[in-house]
């Protein structure tokens, strides 16, 4: 870890503008490496990808955004994936229904950054009167990692950036 936080300051200093934090599993947490970006950095916008949406629920999605947004304004994205099917296996994890999870999951974590409890009843997610008691100061960007035709379109539908 210090050395990529050494590197993210000298591309910082470089003029780099975004850094993206990957997540595969078994290996480094996206987002508590991209905490200690932020906080090593002062403008670097600061990406945790591609987030799973079956290893991560998006209230606690939603709660780990905001908390980076609160940590460091504006300097937030956040890049979501189904994610890797076999390391996903190895956690007992199935990648089903992709395009449903990923559509209803962004939908709620969009729900969740306005602060108003959210009451949802998907086909995935279920949420009765949730919300974030630290609403981010902005609507946080959030990416869609994609590689086939039918996420390529979701993505293109639902996401700030694919």
């Amino acid at each position: 870890m210090a050395e990529m936080i050494e590197l993210v300051q000298l591309a910082e200093r470089r003029g780099v503008r975004t850094a993206w934090m990957a997540e595969h599993m078994g290996y480094r947490d996206a987002v508590g490496a991209s905490m200690a970006f932020l906080a090593a950095t002062r403008s670097l916008t600061v990406v945790p990808t591609a987030v799973s949406v079956y290893s991560r629920h998006p209230m606690i999605a939603a709660m780990t955004a905001a908390t980076l947004e609160e940590s460091a304004p504006g300097r937030t994205r956040l890049s979501l994936a189904s994610g890797n099917p076999r390391a996903l296996g190895e956690m007992g994890l199935a990648v089903e229904q992709p395009v449903v999870v990923t559509r209803e999951y962004v939908r709620v974590m969009r729900k969740l950054f306005t602060g108003a409890p959210v009451t949802f009843d998907g086909t995935v997610f279920h949420l009765k009167e949730a919300r974030l008691h630290v609403v981010p100061t902005r609507p946080i960007p959030i990416y869609v990692a994609a590689m086939g035709p039918r996420m390529l379109e979701l993505a293109g539908e639902i996401g700030d950036g694919v």
